[in-house]
C-alpha cells in the first residue's frame, strides 16, 4: 500500500459514510477505513450537522434482470512485513475496473441451505473484512471460498487452508475459488467496484451492476481445458473488427535498420501475405471452436465488453508484427548464423536447420495426454500429435530476403537428399535482363525472360522453371542435390544448376561439408534428454509456420 497518509477529512465534516446508492450493500466499514481516503462515488463525508451530502443519481437500469451490486472488496493489505497477508483487494488502480467476488448472475433461485444448517456467514479468512451482509444475502447463494453454512449448532465449519501466497502481484479472487486466496499486498490503494460510467436519472429502485467486467468461473485444472466462451462476446468482438479495414505493412527491401511504423510511409509497403480479412476469419475459429480446448479471450457479453478482446488481439498482433509480418514471412527462416553456431554448435546455415534451430528438435516436441473438453474422455498424446513420416517432402513457401540469404527450408527422405548441405551466401547471381545466348538454351517464354524470374518455388511450384531444366530436375529438391558445389554465375544458371532457389536471387549457393552432412546445433541441456545433432533432413518437416511461427508435431496436431 502507499506509504503516504490518507487524505484528511475536508474541513467541517465528521465521518466518511457510504452514498445512498451503496449504503444498503454494507459499505460502512469500507468507507470508514481511512486507508481508502473516502473515494467519491462510493463514499462521502458527512456535513458538520451529521447529514450526508445529497446522493448521486442511481445508474440506469440494465437491459435484463441484473444481479445485486458486487460486495465491497477487502481493505488494502497491510505492509508486506506481515507474515500472513489478508485477502487481496482489487489490485488495479487503472481506469479499467476489476471484478470483486461475484454475485450469481443466474436467473434461477439461489440454492437452499444444506440440511441441518442455519445461516450463511463469512469464512474465517473473510470475516474480518465485513462480508457478513454479502454472505447473508440469499441472492449470492453462499459462494464457497468466501462464505460457508453454519452447522446445526450455530458453529461454522472449519475454514479451508489458504494457498501459498503467489510470487508476484496476484489477480483478484476468482469466483468462487476452492480456497480463499492469500495474495501479496497490492502495490497501491484500490478503488471499490465502480459505478456505472454514465448514470442517469432512472427511477429504478435498485442500482444496476457496474459496467465492470463480469466475473468468470475459476480456472479449471490443467488437465481440463477452459469452457467455450460466450457467443455474444465473440459476436461483439467480430462486429467491432468488421468495421475496420486495416492493411498490414512489411519492410521494403531498401528499409534501414531504424525503420519503424512511425516512418512506414517511407520504409514500409503493403504485406502480400497477411490480410485483415484472413486474420478476422482465423480469429472467429479460435474464439468459437478453439484449439484443443483453449479459446481466444474475446471479452464479455456486455456493452463495451469487447474491448478486452481488442486488447488481447493488440498484444497478439504486436508479437506477430515483430516475428513475421514486418518480413512478410510465413515459414521459418534459416537464421543459424555464426553467432548461433558459437552458442550451440553446428554449421552456419545448414539445411538441417529445418530439423530445429538453436539446439532444438521440432519433431520431438510431443504432446501430453489430455481430457476432451466436450466429452470428458481421455485423449492420448499419440492421438493428439502428428506422426513423423520419414518419406514426407515439403518446401517452405517463404525465406529471408536479404542479399545472399539462404534458400527455403525443406525436408526429404535420405533417399532423395542423402546429406544436408550448407548455404554459402557469397558469389553473384544475375537477376536482371536476359543472357546473350538465353534463347539458345530455353524456348519461349523463357528465352527472353529476366534471369531473376527463372526460379523454383515458392514452395513446390515449378511454374517459373523452363521445361529444359525440369526434364532433368523435376523438383526443387532434385535441383538442390544437383546444385551442391556448383557455385554461382550466368553459366550454371542457364544449365539449371545454380541461382534458381528463389525469385530475383542475387547471391548464394549450396555447399557440401567434409565427411558427410552439415550438422545443425545440438543443445543437450535444453531439455532433460537433450537433442542430437542432425546431418540430414529426413522427417524434419515441423519448422515454424504462420504468424506466430508455430513449431512441432504437437502444435500442428492440435491445429
Amino acid at each position: 500500500t502507499s506509504s503516504s497518509p490518507p487524505p484528511s477529512p475536508p474541513s467541517g465534516v465528521r465521518a466518511c459514510v457510504p452514498t445512498a446508492t451503496y449504503k444498503p450493500w454494507g459499505y460502512d466499514a469500507y468507507c470508514a477505513n481511512p486507508a481508502f481516503g473516502c473515494p467519491a462515488g462510493y463514499c462521502e463525508w458527512t456535513s458538520g450537522g451529521g447529514e450526508a451530502s445529497p446522493p448521486p443519481p442511481p445508474p440506469s437500469p440494465p437491459s435484463s434482470s441484473p444481479p445485486p451490486p458486487q460486495p465491497p472488496p477487502p481493505p488494502p493489505s497491510p505492509p508486506s512485513t506481515l507474515s500472513s497477508p489478508p485477502p487481496s483487494p482489487l489490485p488495479s488502480t487503472s481506469s479499467s475496473p476489476s471484478p470483486s467476488p461475484p454475485p450469481s448472475t443466474s436467473s434461477s433461485p439461489p440454492p437452499s441451505p444444506p440440511s441441518g444448517v442455519r445461516a450463511c456467514v463469512p469464512t474465517a479468512t473473510y470475516k474480518p473484512w465485513g462480508y457478513d451482509a454479502y454472505c447473508a444475502n440469499p441472492a449470492f447463494g453462499c459462494p464457497a471460498g468466501y462464505c460457508e453454512w453454519t452447522s446445526g449448532g450455530g458453529e461454522a465449519s472449519p475454514p479451508p487452508p489458504p494457498p501459498s501466497p503467489p510470487s508476484s502481484s496476484p489477480p483478484p479472487p476468482q469466483p468462487p475459488p476452492p480456497t480463499p486466496p492469500t495474495p501479496s499486498p497490492p502495490s497501491s490503494l484500490p478503488p471499490p467496484p465502480p459505478l456505472s460510467s454514465s448514470p442517469s436519472q432512472s427511477q429504478s429502485p435498485s442500482p444496476s451492476p457496474p459496467s465492470a467486467r463480469l466475473p468468470r468461473p475459476p480456472p479449471p485444472p490443467s488437465s481440463s481445458p477452459a469452457s467455450t466462451p460466450s457467443d455474444g462476446a465473440v459476436a461483439r468482438l467480430l462486429d467491432a473488427l468488421g468495421e475496420v479495414q486495416y492493411t498490414f505493412q512489411k519492410l521494403k527491401s531498401t528499409a534501414g535498420a531504424g525503420c519503424t511504423v512511425e516512418q512506414a510511409a517511407s520504409c514500409m509497403e503493403d504485406s502480400t501475405l497477411y490480410l485483415w480479412s484472413d486474420m478476422v476469419g482465423a480469429l472467429a475459429k479460435v474464439a468459437t471452436s478453439g484449439i484443443a480446448g483453449a479459446f481466444f479471450e474475446a471479452g464479455d457479453d456486455v456493452q463495451g465488453g469487447h474491448v478486452y478482446g481488442l486488447a488481447n488481439l493488440a498484444a497478439f498482433l504486436a508479437q506477430t508484427m515483430h516475428e513475421t509480418i514486418q518480413y512478410d514471412a510465413c515459414d521459418e527462416n534459416n537464421w543459424s548464423d555464426a553467432s548461433t553456431v558459437r552458442s550451440v554448435g553446428g554449421t552456419e546455415y545448414t539445411a538441417a536447420a529445418a530439423c530445429g534451430q538453436l539446439g532444438q528438435s521440432y519433431q520431438d516436441y510431443t504432446c501430453s495426454d489430455m481430457v476432451d473438453p466436450q466429452t470428458g474422455d481421455a485423449i492420448s498424446a499419440e492421438d493428439l500429435q502428428c506422426t513423423v513420416d520419414p518419406n514426407m517432402v515439403a518446401v517452405a513457401e517463404t525465406s529471408a530476403g536479404w542479399y545472399g540469404a539462404p534458400g527455403p527450408l525443406f525436408c526429404a527422405p535420405r533417399s532423395l537428399v542423402p546429406a544436408a548441405p550448407r548455404w554459402d551466401y557469397g558469389g553473384w547471381c544475375p537477376s536482371t535482363g536476359a543472357s546473350w545466348d538465353q534463347a539458345a538454351k530455353f524456348d519461349p517464354p523463357f528465352d527472353t525472360a529476366s534471369r531473376g524470374a527463372i526460379h523454383y518455388g515458392p514452395g513446390a511450384s515449378t511454374a517459373h522453371v523452363p521445361p529444359e531444366v525440369l526434364s532433368a530436375k523435376p523438383s526443387y529438391l532434385d535441383y538442390v542435390v544437383e546444385s551442391i558445389d556448383q557455385g554461382t554465375g550466368e553459366s550454371c544458371l542457364l544449365d539449371g544448376t545454380c541461382c534458381m532457389d528463389v525469385a530475383n536471387q542475387r547471391a548464394g549457393s549450396w555447399r557440401s561439408c567434409e565427411g558427410g552432412g552439415c550438422p545443425n546445433g545440438a543443445l543437450p541441456d535444453l531439455v532433460e534428454r537433450g537433442w542430437e545433432a542432425r546431418t540430414d533432413v529426413e522427417g524434419c518437416c515441423w519448422w515454424g509456420r504462420g504468424a506466430i511461427q508455430t513449431t512441432g508435431v504437437c502444435n500442428f496436431g492440435k491445429l
